[in-house]
């Protein structure tokens, strides 16, 4: 039912949580609001690629392995978000909040990051290196 939303092979993201992102950013952060105690939503493995997702509350969420690439996400608080292994190629994340994010994600030809999150994900880099 829902294998466009998720990568194949991967672990799959709650459906509830997915049928509210095919129903939008509007409906999703109205959801958010609505429960603040689900403060780090399954999506692990979505495949979100090319979705308009401009102003989604992402904060604490579990994005490892999901499928951003070419995902508008301008606006988009993906603070404390879990970005390993997820695919921001392409992606628009012009005045995305991602400070606390834990990074290792394909940030390749994205689009619009904040010279705070640069430093960061240069930070981030440089102490990968050092500790290997």
């Amino acid at each position: 039912m829902f294998e466009h939303l998720t990568k194949k092979g991967a672990v799959m993201a709650d459906e509830k949580l997915l049928i509210l992102l095919e129903q939008g950013a509007p409906a999703w952060n109205r959801w958010r609001a609505d429960n603040p105690d689900q403060v780090s939503p399954d999506l692990r493995g979505a495949n979100l690629s090319g979705y308009d997702l401009t102003a989604i509350n992402f904060q604490g969420a579990d994005l490892e392995n999901a499928d951003l690439s070419n995902t508008k996400l301008c606006n988009a608080n993906l603070e404390d978000a879990t970005l390993h292994n997820t695919s921001l190629r392409g992606a628009d994340v012009t005045g995305a909040i991602m400070s606390k994010s834990v990074l290792g994600a394909d940030f390749w030809e994205t689009k619009g990051l904040s010279k705070e999150t640069k430093t960061h994900i240069k930070h981030l880099l440089d102490l990968s290196w050092k500790s290997a």
